[in-house]
Parts: structure tokens; sequence; C-alpha cells
């Protein structure tokens, strides 16, 4: 599947950049073939800014096979909630996406930051 394998080279990517052995991102790639979805639970961060990023990133990885569905938007409304971010904030960034999604790039929020 083209959007399985975009996304096994994202998380590589990622995860290269953010220093994790390769064969702990294989064994972790091979766990989760094939599963539709995984269960995570509610994620609160340390400090907001934390929290706008990994919800940015992953409205842009979830987009990438797909158009958010309603349980993604759900789970993303709750770690907003979480982590205190109004909802005004997550729609504002889910309706950006939408709307620009096929002229931005997939560059992820957490790069550019360990890159500055």
């Amino acid at each position: 599947n083209n959007a399985d394998e975009k996304n096994e080279k994202i998380v590589r990517l990622i995860a290269e950049n953010l220093g994790f052995n390769h064969y702990f991102v294989d064994d972790y790639i091979n766990s989760i073939k094939g599963k539709k979805y995984i269960a995570i639970e509610l994620l609160e961060f340390s400090n907001k800014e934390i929290a706008q990023t990994f919800i940015k990133d992953a409205i842009r990885f979830a987009n990438l096979g797909h158009f958010l569905n309603r349980d993604e938007v759900k789970w993303l409304t709750s770690i907003a909630i979480k982590n205190k971010l109004p909802k005004q904030w997550l729609t504002g960034e889910i309706n950006y996406y939408l709307i620009n999604n096929s002229s931005l790039d997939v560059s992820f929020e957490i790069l550019k930051q360990l890159e500055s």
C-alpha cells in the first residue's frame, strides 16, 4: 500500500532525527504493520508548546493516507482538552491543514524544532 510505505518512511525519518536505534524502529514498524488502529491513552505533555507540536504533527500524519475521521478528531480533541488547549485552536489547526493540504509539504513540527 502506497500510504503505508509513505507512513513508514516518515516514521523512519522522524526516528532517525530523534536518534532512535534502527533495530528498535524496525521492531516497532513490524509490530504495527497490518493494524488499522493503535490504541494510545490520552497524552499529557509537560507544556502547551509540546502538546501543540504533537497535535499539529498528528493532524499531518493522519492526513497522509486519508482525511481525519470522527474518532481521530475526538481523540485529538481529548488530548487538547487534557493539555488545556482551546478547542478553537484545534479546530483552526484542522481547518488550516484541510484547506492547505495539497500545497503543504509534509514537514513535521518536531523536525523543525530539532533543526533550530
